[in-house]
């Protein structure tokens, strides 16, 4: 910046390392006084050199500097003069307010504004200047005080008045700090004035044009309103004769879809059943531009029935006369046309109707006019068919039937009474009368009136009425004695007044006449005083509750006998909806009492033989298993020759039978031991955790030799997850082993035996033993499931056994809460089910099974 003071400082540095380099030079031959005489003088004339050179750049420099200052001090004022024109000449109030709140800038126009010149108000209080204007402003300076940058509106009082001005503050920062505000204030007052004057004009506006719109609605409402009275919706067609437009209340109440026969023409969519040569001559009618009126169309629209339409058109031309289309009208006539199809339907099914009628039908008019006739009646009195006829009068139709069938009516002496009695009945009908012809017919008579004041005749012929009557007087009889017989009568107590109205046989079974009349207290009094409470709680419940009434009771006889009494009946209802009387009928059971006690005492003796021969069993189980155990063991001792080896090898032959035959007549005498104790309620279960995984290849090992000597496929699926079940494990092992015992047994060789452990969907535990044996009936599965029973099969007959294996384990199963069910067809198999209920089954998984090493998760398969 300043080229002088580099040469000077240049100068100065060489004379600095001069100076420096003589003194060096001098020290180094010190020994000499010249040289550092030399060099002394030498560093004194090198640094007045300096000092004279840096006099005289410093000069040099602060001249440059003063010149450079007064330079910039002229463009400061002159752009602080630029800045308070352009201000001044703007029309609102700029300003910068610093940190302490106080003016640092104000333009001109303050002092329009305010009366203060811009110059004497640096330095004042931003709140001072403002006055009374500063409080509602003040939210807005500490907002932006803050770092807010904010624009709002606000009413300023002025020289010239109040003002509505616009104002914006912008925070001014330096190095992150706010060291104030600058300001733009805009008298928006005129503008606002403007605004108002615009809206107003607007508002009167659309005031105006909603009138316009509402009259011309109104208008267009009239117009349609008056259209639509006559018509049901518009239609217009080009000059293609192809639809263009419906009007809005075709979508409301036309049958069909409007927009689906835009672009359309009327050929196109008629309906097969549709007049062919009436829609030809139409259509030449539009061809030819002609107008038509009430022309029906029908055609049927894509959502289902046909539909008829009457429609009327005129032809539209443009100003130069040229043809554009049709516009027109058009009304659904379906639901008339039907509804007038469906009236003469209803009119021909009506006389059709009467006509199948096998009672005699005749309708009067209110002035006694006949109207109609069906030809059941001409049928009942032909003699005077052919004269009755629609139009013919009442009085001379009776005159002149009268005649025709004058001595053909029993008992009625034909005069101008009885006419004149016949002719004010059927003005008045009331009720109904029986006439009975010479031919034995009975004809029941009915009238009445209907509301326009005619007359419906109705004549029943009654004659199998009249003889089911007779029928019924006669089975009323036979009923009477079958009463008698089965020793069973009917009675009604009527609830008002406990009067009892009963037939024969009731009477008879409180030793009354046939004709008595009792009440319930007195009935109430022959019953047995202990049965008394019973039979009328019954009663009551029977009237108050609506229950059925059923109970049985004794009554003492007269002779001092007892007889047993059954009783059942049921309420009936008044018109007012309360019990009015009971009904119902009575049996003498005292046969059947006695051949139930009878019956009765004959059960009781069964069970305590039933129970003597249970107990039998059961010591003779323990007195023959004694004994037995002494055979078993000592066998078993000879048979593994303990106290060494036996003389002769048949005799182990004959020691192996011997101990085999006592094994097996220890499962039996078990079996039957088990038995008698379900049966006295003995046995007890000893229930623990048991681990069914572990248990089903327990028992697998046991039977899989059996089943491999048999030729038979052993599988047994159980999972390893599969949960515990409390139970007693070994009455569920001896239910497998019976189950697995049976099944290897029924099946021939090369058969499949499965074992199969399942939860169902209810938390119960299934296990599954199928089998493709000879299977059973279902007469068999009965006897299979017996205690003591065998099938009589050609397989059961080669295997031994109780017969007691499905009774039992059905009965082991039944004590832990669960249930053992068979399924079999004949030549398929067999299948057992056993289900252990949820409650016994403990969500507790499996300890570490052998086979898991190998089988992973998968079910374990023998």
């Amino acid at each position: 910046m300043y080229p002088l003071l580099r040469w000077y400082s240049l100068a100065g540095a060489v004379t600095l390392v001069a100076t420096v380099a003589l003194l060096t030079v001098a020290a180094a031959v010190g020994d000499r006084w010249e040289w550092l005489l030399w060099g002394a003088g030498a560093a004194v004339v090198a640094q007045g050199s300096l000092l004279l050179v840096v006099r005289h750049g410093l000069s040099r420099i602060g001249e440059q500097v003063s010149a450079e200052r007064s330079a910039l001090v002229r463009a400061i004022e002159a752009g602080e003069r630029r800045v308070r024109d352009i201000t001044g000449a703007m029309p609102g109030l700029i300003l910068y307010v610093d940190r302490g709140g106080r003016y640092a800038f104000a333009n001109r126009r303050h002092l329009d504004w305010l009366g203060i010149e811009p110059m004497a108000m640096v330095g004042r209080s931003f709140s001072d200047v403002m006055g009374e204007n500063y409080p509602p402003v003040r939210e807005m300076v500490d907002a932006v005080m803050s770092g807010q940058e904010v624009t709002f509106e606000t009413v300023m009082t002025l020289k010239t008045g109040e003002r509505r001005v616009l104002a914006h503050f912008i925070p001014h920062r330096d190095r992150g700090r706010v060291e104030g505000f600058f300001g733009l204030v805009l008298d928006v007052t005129d503008r606002r004035v403007l605004e108002d004057e615009l809206r107003r004009a607007r508002d009167e506006l659309e005031t105006r044009v909603a009138q316009r719109s509402r009259e011309f609605l109104s208008s267009e409402r009239r117009f349609r309103d008056f259209a639509e009275a006559s018509s049901d919706w518009f239609w217009e067609m080009d000059d293609q004769l192809r639809f263009t437009w419906f009007s809005d209340r075709a979508n409301e109440i036309s049958p069909f879809e409007p927009q689906n026969l835009i672009g359309k023409t009327r050929e196109e969519i008629a309906s097969p059943d549709q007049d062919r040569d009436s829609l030809l001559a139409h259509l030449d009618d539009m061809r030819a531009h002609r107008p038509f009126r009430d022309f029906l169309f029908r055609f049927q629209p894509r959502s289902g029935d046909r539909k008829v339409v009457r429609i009327s058109g005129r032809p539209v031309f443009n100003d130069e006369g040229a043809f554009i289309g049709y516009r027109g009208t058009a009304t659904d006539m379906t639901r008339q046309i039907e509804a007038e199809a469906r009236a003469a339907d209803a009119e021909s099914r009506l006389t059709a109707a009467v006509n199948s009628l096998p009672e005699g039908f005749c309708l009067w008019d209110r002035d006694d006019n006949l109207v109609l006739v069906n030809d059941s009646y001409r049928f009942m009195f032909p003699e005077f068919a052919d004269m009755i006829r629609p139009g013919l009068g009442f009085d001379k139709y009776i005159r002149s039937a009268v005649g025709a069938v004058r001595g053909r009516i029993r008992g009625l002496a034909i005069d101008d009474s009885v006419l004149n009695a016949r002719i004010s009945y059927h003005r008045n009908p009331k009720g109904v009368f029986e006439v009975e012809q010479a031919n034995g017919h009975w004809i029941l008579v009915s009238e009445s009136k209907t509301p326009d004041g005619g007359t419906v005749s109705t004549f029943t012929d009654i004659t199998r009425l009249k003889q089911a009557e007779t029928a019924l007087r006669k089975s009323e009889a036979l009923l009477t004695e079958a009463q008698t017989m089965a020793h069973v009568g009917y009675w009604e107590w009527w609830l008002g007044d406990d009067r009892l109205v009963w037939s024969a046989e009731t009477a008879r079974h409180f030793s009354l006449p046939e004709d008595s009349a009792p009440d319930f207290p007195f009935v109430l009094s022959r019953i047995h005083p202990d049965d008394r409470p019973r039979v009328d709680a019954a009663a009551r419940a029977a009237m108050t509750r609506g229950t059925p009434l059923e109970v049985e009771f004794r009554i003492n006889d007269r002779d001092g006998s007892e007889r047993f009494m059954f009783a059942r009946g049921r309420a009936v209802r008044g018109e007012d909806g309360r019990p009015s009387r009971l009904v119902g009928f009575s049996q003498d059971i005292t046969a059947r009492k006695q051949a139930e006690i009878a019956l009765i005492n004959a059960k009781e003796q069964a069970e305590i033989a039933n129970r003597t021969k249970t107990e039998f069993l059961a010591n003779m189980s323990h007195e023959l298993r004694t004994p037995l155990n002494a055979v078993i063991g000592f066998s078993e001792i000879i048979l593994t020759e303990v106290f060494g080896p036996l003389a002769n090898a048949q005799y182990k032959e004959y020691v192996t039978h011997i101990f085999d035959s006592g094994r097996h007549l220890l499962e039996v005498i078990n079996d039957i031991l088990d038995v008698s104790r379900i049966e006295v309620g003995k046995l007890e279960l000893s229930e623990e955790e048991v681990f069914l995984t572990k248990l089903v290849e327990a028992v697998g090992r046991l039977v899989q030799t059996r089943a491999t000597a048999g030729g038979l496929t052993l599988t047994l699926i159980a999972s390893p997850d599969l949960p515990s079940v409390r139970g007693d494990q070994r009455r569920l092992k001896q239910i497998l082993l019976n189950l697995l015992g049976n099944a290897i047994k029924f099946t021939p060789a090369g058969g499949v035996v499965t074992l199969e452990t399942t939860l169902d969907r209810d938390g119960a535990l299934c296990i599954d033993v199928r089998d493709t044996g000879v299977g059973m009936t279902q007469e068999q599965i009965s006897v299979a499931m017996a205690p003591f029973s065998q099938i009589d099969g050609a397989l059961s007959r080669r295997h031994e056994g109780t017969g007691l294996g499905l009774p039992l384990s059905k009965s082991l199963v039944e004590m832990h809460g669960g249930s053992l069910v068979v399924s079999s067809s004949p030549g398929v198999g067999t299948t057992v089910r056993v289900r252990i209920p949820k409650e016994r089954v403990l969500h507790v998984p499996m300890p570490p099974h052998p086979l898991e090493a190998v089988a992973g998760s998968t079910p374990n398969r023998l």
